[in-house]
């Protein structure tokens, strides 16, 4: 049965227009000591540390690859983790592609994950990509939970960049209802990171913070570090855009003290490497909030010009994935830089 068929995803089946899943992150206090198996703890974790903003690193997998070796003639999995912790996701879904065809358990789980991360950060536009997922759903989900955890995740946020949150939600189900078959331990972090992110899309910051601190204390509860670190440092990004004012008046700006101009320009330092290091992969969604970052930076230096121009590039990359929120919050950020109000910040 197509994954339509049973939850909706399909536009116009299953779940009926404007209602939602319940939430589908289990309590933090559920929490069990980790039983699952190692190659289903690492699936969970790989995805939980794409949710939080960090890329896994391929040894993390067991398997130990230097950049070089990500070339033909490389084993494809191989490569195609290597290509995906470098941010390029069109080279990671050709190797992960021949890998999906060739390999056996659990290497073609592996693979259909590598395939729909690439697709959930990686170039294709957010239309074609949902359309490759939900193709690669009727191919390989049936009766696999491990299929069904690699590709609901990400597609819970395509449609979310697509603002269709009916199915975002059903989405979101189907991965609760894998992780509780897989590593219900590593759903404790893995459910509130992946809802956090469609929340964030649709607007709802404050739910987005909550969850992620969900997120964040499951993670310490699993000695997960990695992933606690990246969540935690989400909330405080989250938390700051929650905080940022919409007009700074010339008082507040020509009173700034030294320290604040220090802190300025390692911030704007900071979010100059951001940028490149962004640009280096073929993520458009990646470069844009790198350059949102960098705008509020400028901003903060007093160089609004320069903030508007990174804004308008944040937003053309928005735009080239499709991400129609994203496309709306550069709009209303570069609305927000040149009202007259913010002419001295």
């Amino acid at each position: 049965m197509a994954l339509g068929e049973t939850v909706g995803l399909w536009p116009g089946t299953g779940v009926h227009k404007g209602t939602i899943a319940p939430h589908p992150a289990p309590a933090v206090h559920e929490v069990q000591p980790p039983s699952a198996p190692p190659t289903h703890r690492a699936a969970v974790a790989d995805l939980a540390l794409w949710a939080s903003g960090a890329r896994p690193h391929p040894a993390a997998h067991g398997v130990e690859v230097l950049p070089g070796s990500a070339r033909p003639g490389s084993a494809p999995l191989d490569a195609a983790r290597e290509w995906q912790h470098l941010g390029r996701h069109s080279e990671a879904a050709r190797s992960a592609r021949r890998a999906l065809w060739t390999g056996a358990e659990p290497e073609r789980a592996e693979a259909l994950r590598i395939l729909a991360v690439a697709l959930w950060q990686g170039p294709e536009p957010a239309s074609a990509a949902l359309f490759r997922l939900r193709t690669l759903w009727a191919e390989h989900s049936d009766g696999h939970p491990a299929a069904r955890l690699a590709l609901a995740g990400p597609l819970a946020v395509l449609y979310g960049m697509r603002e269709r949150w009916t199915e975002a939600r059903a989405a979101l189900a189907v991965t609760r209802a894998a992780t509780a078959e897989l590593d219900p331990a590593g759903g404790t972090v893995l459910l509130p990171l992946l809802t956090a992110e469609v929340e964030s899309l649709a607007g709802r910051y404050q739910r987005s913070v909550r969850l992620r601190r969900e997120a964040a204390d499951a993670a310490a509860l699993l000695g997960l570090d990695r992933i606690r670190e990246a969540a935690a440092r989400a909330v405080v990004r989250r938390l700051g855009e929650a905080a940022r004012p919409e007009a700074e008046t010339e008082t507040e700006t020509e009173t700034a003290g030294e320290t604040e101009t220090d802190g300025a320009a390692e911030a704007l330092a900071s979010a100059d490497r951001a940028v490149r290091a962004a640009a280096a992969t073929d993520s458009p969604v990646a470069e844009a909030l790198a350059r949102l970052e960098r705008a509020e930076a400028l901003r903060l230096s007093g160089r609004p010009l320069d903030a508007r121009r990174d804004v308008c590039l944040a937003g053309l990359c928005f735009a080239r994935k499709g991400h129609v929120p994203g496309v709306s919050r550069a709009a209303a950020r570069h609305a927000a830089l040149a009202s007259p109000d913010r002419t001295r910040s």
